[in-house]
């Protein structure tokens, strides 16, 4: 399979969807975050909303104070090692993490990367019922805005799009998909494997729920089946990103499933900050299988992150640190929360 790595890459230009654009935040000191300590690894995840101008605005500047706060951190050995990005479809994302300092770069399928056809056909019947939106049955006009960066050296790389016809409404104008990296971790007997990936939107989709929710468990589908085809086996993997599970129980069920079958582990997940007071009415709906406590209902969640063991390593996540999300003056630096997953490295002596 065609590896995509890059050191320092720009982009294709911009994610066509109907979202609105954050205010220009006031830049504050960093978060309270400790060094990290022997045998631990923190993963970020972050969709930073690089979109086009004429939907968000100049977004050069926040893209520059992201970076600015991971140099600071590097600076008391604090920033994640491993950064995973989405919606970074433009020249500043690269730039931002090579002001933060990494080295290692790893930049998911561009537009031009063909879709794969499905591994099995379709519903004709349900996809013929919903009528066409946007850019469904066409070619992409963006990359799939996915980036890993890493302070450890990248020995391989395995991209995906999602299969023609799993995608709904305009994010089929982005060429959404699935990127694993293995990465040189010292101390580690075998590459660390990390995945990210960026699943259908639901209602900025701007297609019925019951479409882009078809979409979304075929790309689930999709997900499935290249790790099952690209993971070794002998590395345990760190999964995260964009899941969006958007304010849908079937999706969440669907997700539940996937993982369940890739025995995958639950570490922790995210969605946006309105959500949060429906914790205090039921804690419960924020917990589920998560040792880390979500800070919103699991059915509003975006942004999860989960582990996957090998024979001999696994990884236990230690805490959850927020390292963007609302500015003292209430800004954002994205529409999304960026949350970083510290792991304990568990390794079986040999």
């Amino acid at each position: 399979m065609q590896n995509w790595v890059f050191a320092v890459a720009g982009l294709p230009a911009f994610l066509l969807a109907a979202v609105g654009g954050a205010p220009t935040p006031t830049v504050t000191s960093i978060p309270s975050v400790r060094p990290h300590l022997p045998n631990e690894i923190m993963v970020l995840t972050y969709n930073v909303q690089e979109l086009p101008w004429a939907l968000v605005g100049d977004r050069s500047e926040d893209l520059d104070a992201i970076g600015q706060r991971l140099k600071q951190l590097r600076l008391i050995s604090a920033a994640p090692q491993v950064v995973v990005l989405q919606e970074a479809f433009g020249e500043n994302s690269p730039a931002m993490l090579k002001t933060a300092g990494y080295k290692h770069m790893a930049i998911g399928p561009d537009a031009s990367t063909p879709r794969p056809d499905p591994k099995t056909p379709l519903d004709p019947e349900f996809v013929s019922s919903i009528s066409l939106f946007a850019g469904e049955g066409q070619a992409p006009a963006v990359s799939s805005g996915l980036i890993i960066a890493s302070d450890y050296p990248i020995l391989s790389v395995e991209a995906m799009p999602y299969p023609k016809d799993t995608c709904a409404g305009y994010d089929c104008l982005a060429n959404k998909g699935v990127m694993l990296v293995r990465l040189a971790v010292p101390g580690m007997d075998k590459p660390l494997e990390v995945v990210t990936s960026h699943l259908n939107a639901g209602k900025k989709s701007g297609v019925a729920p019951e479409r882009s929710l078809y979409a979304h468990g075929q790309q689930l589908n999709a997900f499935s089946d290249f790790l099952k085809a690209n993971r070794t086996g002998q590395s345990p993997t760190i999964i995260a990103g964009d899941f969006n599970v958007s304010h849908s129980e079937g999706r969440l069920v669907n997700l539940r499933a996937t993982f369940k079958g890739l025995d995958a582990q639950a570490a922790a997940a995210m969605g946006k900050h309105k959500y949060e007071p429906k914790c205090k009415v039921a804690p419960a709906s924020c917990v589920g299988e998560l040792p880390i406590k979500a800070n919103v209902p699991l059915v509003h969640t975006l942004d999860w992150q989960f582990t996957i063991p090998s024979k001999t390593a696994s990884f236990t996540p230690i805490e959850r640190v927020v390292l963007f999300g609302k500015e003292p003056d209430g800004s954002m630096l994205s529409d999304h929360i960026g949350y970083a997953v510290r792991f304990k490295l568990n390794q079986k002596a040999s």
